[in-house]
């Protein structure tokens, strides 16, 4: 049978969009982003795949994956799973119960009210510009995978750090340099601010193995990360969803 879409707006303004394997009301995020200037303010249903990037989250879309939508999280945002067993499900649901973004991609219907962001979304070395947010209200069909957009990160050279936002990465490497001497030892790297009073086993896994991973970045064997160094550390072990972080903790063993 064909399928098609169709899109209509209803009487409360909302686009009401109904398309294959997506319930009435759902748009994607490049449906979204295309029809952002009448959605702002509005309650939408956007089903799309949620990513974070340690310093921002967002949901995107294989059709467009330079369009993202950022997302805002609450305290005990409502979630409901496609399946009832799946990897991470606890650490999922700790994370948004604590108004904080997962570390884990995943696939679902997001609920919340579509806004725009004042400037571009900080340190989101992935895409140019995020000008729109969606404070989430409700996730429901979680299934847990690989983000369709997100690709894998290259070695940070010379020209991947012109393109990061320097001020936001100066300001994560002065959290760990903690005597300010401009090079982070592993003693301060063993001690920064992500381990403390952090909790779930991704976070576990990575401090367990916080020095094989110093020792893989020190690149000199000088015993301190310079600022090159610590980006690429970053880019690899922090700014990447667990899948991938439990994978490249792996390749250290």
């Amino acid at each position: 049978m064909h399928c098609s879409t169709r899109s209509t707006v209803a009487a409360s303004a909302l686009l009401i969009l109904t398309a294959c394997q997506r319930t009435p009301g759902e748009i994607d995020v490049c449906d979204a982003i295309h029809r952002a200037p009448e959605l702002l303010g509005k309650p939408v249903t956007l089903s799309g795949w949620f990513s974070n990037g340690y310093h921002w989250s967002a949901v995107g879309s294989g059709d467009c994956p330079q369009k993202l939508i950022a997302t805002q999280f609450h305290k005990h945002t409502p979630i409901s799973f496609a399946k009832s067993e799946q990897p991470a499900a606890d650490e999922i649901r700790k994370s948004l119960a604590d108004g904080w973004p997962p570390r884990w991609d995943f696939q679902a219907r997001f609920y919340g009210v579509l806004s725009r962001v004042n400037g571009p979304a900080p340190f989101s070395p992935s895409v140019e510009e995020m000008p729109y947010v969606l404070d989430v209200q409700r996730i429901e069909g979680i299934r847990i995978g690989r983000a369709t957009w997100r690709k894998e990160p290259p070695p940070c050279d010379k020209a991947c750090m012109d393109r990061l936002d320097q001020k936001e990465l100066q300001s994560l490497f002065s959290d760990f340099d903690t005597n300010a001497d401009k090079s982070i030892s592993l003693q301060e790297w063993r001690k920064g601010a992500l381990f403390e009073g952090a909790e779930g086993p991704v976070v576990v896994a990575l401090e367990a193995k916080a020095s094989i991973v110093f020792k893989a970045v020190d690149t000199d064997s000088d015993g301190r990360l310079t600022m090159a160094e610590f980006a690429v550390l970053n880019q690899k072990y922090l700014q990447v969803p667990a899948p991938e972080l439990t994978a490249n903790l792996r390749s250290l063993e």
